[in-house]
């Protein structure tokens, strides 16, 4: 598996390709909440609602096409040592390691940056986040 570092200001093939993850998964993910317009989303991943920093990456399937992506979010003024990550994984990509191997990655890059705290949300039953959880315990 590969995975991309990209600059979502610079790359709205990339952008496009989380968005479409995103949306493919709502249904699953969020299915009561209202889903934000490509164009919210493509701002999001550029500017953030706070236009704090943030880090991108993609992850490649085996066959080059994308099979999830993350954002992380670097608060520069407040709560420094923290990192905001949100993952997204194609539904038809799912509980193959994407997801895992994208929080390690992005992970990695919140410790090297020196965050000592990662963040996220989870919109699934208790039983996927207790399973989650006693992955990266």
């Amino acid at each position: 598996m590969r995975i991309e570092e990209f600059d979502p200001a610079a790359d709205d093939g990339k952008v496009n390709a989380c968005y479409q993850m995103y949306a493919a998964g709502l249904p699953f993910d969020d299915p009561d909440g209202p889903p934000m317009s490509a164009r919210l989303f493509t701002a999001w991943m550029r500017e953030g609602w706070a236009g704090e920093r943030r880090e991108t990456a993609v992850a490649a399937g085996p066959g080059g096409d994308w099979a999830g992506g993350y954002l992380l979010e670097l608060p520069d003024r407040k709560n420094t040592h923290m990192g905001e990550l949100t993952i997204m994984v194609a539904p038809d990509r799912r509980r193959q390691g994407y997801g895992a191997a994208l929080l390690r990655h992005a992970a990695a890059r919140a410790s090297a940056l020196g965050r000592t705290l990662l963040t996220g949300l989870t919109r699934r039953s208790e039983e996927h986040t207790s399973e989650l959880q006693s992955h990266h315990d």
